[in-house]
């Protein structure tokens, strides 16, 4: 959400129709080690990702 809108709370308490509409998700994320010369020959390893599933869909 970009700043002047509400949450999730105050979009879905419309209860508008989302038949024949995309529904889009966006996924953020960021890094918390920058690596460094130092770092070699072990490299920290990071992994990111994310699983999208559904919550009380039907």
């Amino acid at each position: 959400m970009h700043s002047g809108q509400g949450g999730f709370e105050d979009l879905t308490s419309k209860d508008r129709d989302i038949s024949n509409c995309d529904l889009v998700m966006w996924h953020t994320f960021g890094l918390t080690h920058v690596p460094r010369p130092e770092d070699w020959p072990v490299m920290p390893v990071e992994y990111c990702g994310f699983h999208p599933f559904t919550c009380r869909f039907f």
